[in-house]
């Protein structure tokens, strides 16, 4: 009985807030013992959730039509290298990621797993930057950071196997990580959306004008500027004060179900896959650390059930010293907070608004901030005849890709090269590439987005500001230009935007006598790109 009264004082000990020493180093602080029991809820969610996506991925074609099929894959700068596997290899990787996932799910092999896990995914991610999300950006770092949280030291296979593994506590690093990775998306994607688009309501409203007729009863209400603001300014408050109320208990229930609901409607406006179920379980992470096990104890106990046993205390609550591992593990964990701190704001090295430029616009968060609606078409130029084609990009690009190309000048630049590549293996070495790619962002009139007089194919790749570049200058418009693409070309000045550039006097020439992806059609190529 004394026993158990000793250890159950040591467990009050353990999941009291007690204002810490003020002698004590912070560090001591973060390798204190805490309740395993979110860890291990949140493991066993991660593997469900990443085992479903890739089961959707196998289910509706992804892997063939995004890694298989596309004879072009738009690489980020630095990681040219990385291309899919050949033949079937694509499949045989996503295998491997759903037999990893449910390792994760069922703690076997925890740590080599998600290890493993995080670098197939990255090695995905990488492959075609038309594919980034910003919960796949996430997706990788969760998983990596993973590899080095103890989740498996209950509820697993790994603790069933091995006996001395076993522990009901966890340092209390762990539980602040993961809160600290999940809470960084919410922050800084408030902190965006303070910005003059967001703030005017834009996005929002031409995203919601877009979705209304998926709703039989509720989208007639979508253009309605009550609606739009409460989506918009919502969002904004959301995004900004959710971390904050989650932290603190008195508003942490009420902080959920608002999370819940903010989720639940994503799922259903936008098509953004498992992204939402991933957040609701991660959000859970900023409850008391031995949450699940007091939700079981009362729902069973209910039932007429035993209670469920409380963590048991494995070491002193202070820790007064530390090793050499834990000295160096703080600071490595220092860095990375660090990082993830500073990253977001690269963008700001660029000139201009990286909505428009794109530079800087990835790895920082931003979501929902701008739609695009892009009219592309690529040029190939004789240097010798002066002779003008227009280049067909179906055979090259998926549906996917286009959607994506036209709104970064980047990615306009690796499509440039990869023409000039195939026209020189088709027997037309040295083609000048040009391109016409008009840019309506948030509503705003078209502009052009590339100079359509530079020659691409005579630029190298560079992650620096791209030369080809034309700076935003149409205003936010009061009524969203609304013009179909098709019909773009009647109502711009195209002989003034193309003056000056071998396109302002394109010549025809017949299909049979040109290489494969060279039509005589002078249509633009239609691209949607919305984030």
């Amino acid at each position: 009985m004394k026993k158990h009264m000793t250890e159950q004082a040591q467990i009050n000990s353990i999941e009291s807030d007690a204002q810490l020493p003020r002698n004590r180093d912070w560090r001591s602080h973060l390798f204190e013992r805490v309740d395993i029991a979110s860890l291990v809820l949140f493991r066993i969610a991660f593997g469900a959730v990443m085992l479903w996506h890739i089961w959707e991925y196998f289910k509706i074609g992804v892997i063939k039509a995004d890694y298989i099929d596309p004879p072009f894959h738009f690489t980020w700068y630095w990681f040219d290298w990385v291309k899919p596997l050949p033949g079937s290899g694509m499949y045989l990787l996503y295998y491997t990621m759903g037999i990893l996932a449910a390792c994760i799910m069922v703690g076997l092999h925890y740590r080599i797993s998600c290890l493993l896990f995080s670098l197939l995914f990255t090695y995905c991610f990488l492959i075609d930057k038309a594919y980034y999300l910003n919960h796949y950006y996430l997706t990788c770092l969760v998983s990596l950071l993973m590899a080095f949280v103890p989740a498996h030291h209950a509820l697993s296979i790994d603790a069933w196997m091995r006996p001395n593994l076993k522990s009901q506590t966890a340092p209390r690093w762990a539980l602040w990580l993961m809160r600290f990775q999940i809470g960084v998306p919410y922050f800084y994607g408030g902190l965006a959306k303070l910005q003059p688009d967001w703030l005017r309501c834009q996005p929002m409203k031409i995203a919601l004008a877009q979705r209304a007729d998926r709703f039989p009863y509720l989208g007639q209400f979508f253009t309605e500027d009550w609606m739009v603001w409460f989506f918009n300014y919502g969002g904004l408050v959301f995004d900004l004060s959710i971390v904050p109320l989650l932290l603190w208990r008195k508003t942490r229930i009420p902080a959920f179900l608002a999370a819940l609901f903010f989720h639940c409607m994503n799922s259903v406006m936008f098509d953004i896959g498992y992204f939402p179920w991933f957040m609701i379980f991660a959000t859970t992470q900023f409850f008391e650390p031995n949450w699940p096990r007091r939700v079981i104890n009362f729902f069973w106990c209910g039932l007429g059930g035993r209670t469920i046993a409380k963590s048991s205390v494995e070491q002193q609550r202070f820790c007064s010293t530390l090793t050499p591992l834990q000295r160096w593990g703080s600071a490595l964990l220092m860095a990375y907070v660090l990082a993830q701190l500073v990253i977001p704001f690269r963008h700001y090295f660029y000139q201009g608004d990286a909505s428009w430029t794109e530079e800087g616009h990835c790895f920082a968060w931003h979501m929902m901030l701008r739609g695009k609606y892009c009219g592309v078409r690529f040029y190939a130029t004789d240097p010798e005849t002066r002779e003008t084609m227009v280049i067909d990009l179906r055979p090259f690009l998926t549906t996917r890709q286009m959607g994506k190309l036209g709104k970064d000048p980047h990615m306009v630049h690796d499509l440039a090269l990869f023409l000039r590549d195939e026209l020189a293996r088709d027997g037309h070495p040295n083609m000048e590439i040009r391109c016409l790619d008009l840019v309506s962002m948030n509503g705003r009139k078209p502009q052009l987005l590339v100079d359509p007089q530079m020659d691409l194919s005579k630029f190298d790749r560079t992650w620096r500001r791209a030369p080809w570049l034309v700076e935003l200058h149409e205003s936010l418009r009061d009524r969203a230009w609304l013009m179909p693409i098709a019909e773009w070309e009647q109502h711009l000045d195209m002989k003034q935007l193309l003056e000056g550039t071998p396109m302002s006097q394109t010549r025809r020439k017949a299909r049979q006598s040109m290489p494969s992806g060279i039509v005589d059609d002078n249509q633009l190529s239609v691209a949607q790109g919305q984030n």
